[in-house]
């Protein structure tokens, strides 16, 4: 009875083993697949690049620098239009493909939804920056702790009636003490220099008279930024 036990105990544990092998490497043919990706889109940029360098040559070459000038115009807005998504606030963009790369490396999704009127926020572009990306950043982290299927951030920003809504979501760990997680050195993490991304977030919405809330169960973690649009 007892070797039956010990032989059952081994095994689940040689399985256990197994699968997180399994998991791991998984998650390594994962970001290899991501890099290789990645690398196959700047080999496809640096080819359409050549080519338009090679009819600006051709046109500087036969005399027609006006063309030359207006095709480099046309190549310049082109671009602009699709990478600024977001109004005047290009720095969003950068926000979003930098922690939407971050994030398909760690296995977990990441999207965004954000509304034109971001262009009327009355806020320092490395403080909105020093925002998002602190809490985007924290829930990363929180969700690097679990293991669990369809790990997930949303960022929305939108507006209502009588205020701007920035509402970050993660599917991590539960917060137990949300009242007091921007209070200067608190941290649900352990190590030093913890416990000051979320205090340095209340401090800069508090310099502009934004208010932040949190709220956490089981299920949903959420960051709640209402920016009033009448003072």
């Amino acid at each position: 009875m007892c070797l039956c036990f010990y032989i059952g105990f081994k095994f689940i544990n040689i399985l256990n083993s197994n699968i997180l092998k399994e998991n791991k490497l998984n998650n390594l043919n994962n970001k290899i697949e991501h890099k290789d990706n990645i690398i196959a889109k700047l080999r496809s940029q640096k080819h359409d690049y050549l080519k338009h360098l090679q009819v600006v040559y051709s046109l500087l070459n036969t005399g027609l620098s006006g063309d030359a000038k207006d095709y480099i115009t046309n190549i310049s807005n082109s671009f602009r239009a699709k990478t600024s998504r977001y109004g005047k606030v290009s720095y969003l963009d950068a926000i979003a493909s930098l922690k939407y790369e971050e994030c398909l490396i760690k296995n977990i999704s990441f999207d965004v939804y954000i509304q034109d009127f971001i262009d009327n926020l009355i806020i320092e572009p490395s403080d909105m920056s020093s925002v998002i990306l602190n809490i985007i950043d924290n829930a990363i982290d929180s969700l690097s702790t679990v293991y669990k299927e369809n790990k997930y951030i949303k960022l929305f920003i939108y507006e209502d009636e009588f205020q701007y809504v920035i509402s970050i979501k993660n599917n991590g760990p539960k917060i137990h003490n949300t009242e007091s997680i921007f209070l200067e050195g608190f941290s649900t993490k352990d190590g030093p220099n913890r416990g000051y991304g979320l205090y340095l977030v209340k401090n800069i919405l508090d310099k502009y008279g934004y208010h932040i809330f949190a709220n956490s169960d089981d299920f949903l973690t959420e960051f709640t930024i209402l920016i009033p649009k009448y003072y």
